[in-house]
């Protein structure tokens, strides 16, 4: 296959992921089974007080089976980290004239790729069923990608062929993954309604804003391919 063309097929499938993902996540809101984490008697998904994790347990916090919700969870999670790992192995040749700028961001695809890993685990570790493991795969998913964005945000505001803008992108991420990393560390408990909404909320907006970053950089990978 024509190396050009792959690498083109690449950033084309990362920015339509992110209409499959919205359209995956709100159909297994609409079957999730119910109940949330300080109160199982809740009917159906709360978007403020219900994690995406809760969308891939075999039964909501009511009891109920889960499985449509928890099969189109398994779906869009490994999806995510499926194209990211080839979306991470082509992004580097941007930076192949300059050697130092190619470590940084080769580096940076190493963790990039391990998140794209970790979101695999997340997938298929219900957290019902193996709460430790899940657990662990999202701490190592917010670690490796922040350490992915930092590498690649100091690239780009260096480098003077790529476009600068993205790098404000990335920088905007990293700030609202770190605010979610650091949260459990200042004691926001989610035994509480309102801990929780916090929680639930900063998840969310990383989230889209993550899905927002991956179509932004893909199409921005993609025109840049087409002037080389």
């Amino acid at each position: 296959m024509n190396i050009k063309r792959y690498r083109k097929r690449v950033f084309i499938s990362n920015m339509i992921f992110p209409i499959l993902y919205v359209i995956l996540s709100s159909t297994a809101m609409v079957f999730y089974a119910g109940g949330t984490y300080v109160n199982p008697n809740t009917q159906g998904y709360s978007f403020w007080s219900n994690f995406l994790s809760d969308l891939g347990r075999t039964k909501g916090y009511s009891g109920k089976i889960n499985i449509v919700s928890c099969v189109l969870f398994t779906i869009m999670y490994s999806t995510f980290g499926f194209l990211l790992i080839p979306f991470f192995i082509v992004l580097p040749h941007f930076f192949d004239e300059n050697e130092a700028e190619r470590r940084i961001c080769i580096t940076g695809s190493i963790f990039g790729i391990a998140t794209a890993i970790s979101y695999i685990g997340v997938a298929f570790t219900p957290w019902d069923l193996y709460f430790l493991a899940h657990g662990a795969f999202g701490v190592i998913s917010s670690l490796t990608l922040l350490i992915a964005l930092i590498l690649y945000s100091i690239v780009l505001v260096h480098n003077k062929i790529y476009p600068n803008k993205y790098a404000f992108i990335l920088l905007t991420l990293e700030v609202i993954l770190v605010i979610s990393i650091i949260l459990p560390l200042i004691n926001v408990s989610m035994d509480t309604g309102e801990g929780l909404i916090i929680t639930v909320t900063i998840q969310k907006i990383l989230t889209y804003f993550s899905l927002v970053f991956m179509f932004i950089h893909s199409y921005g990978a993609w025109k840049q391919e087409k002037l080389l």
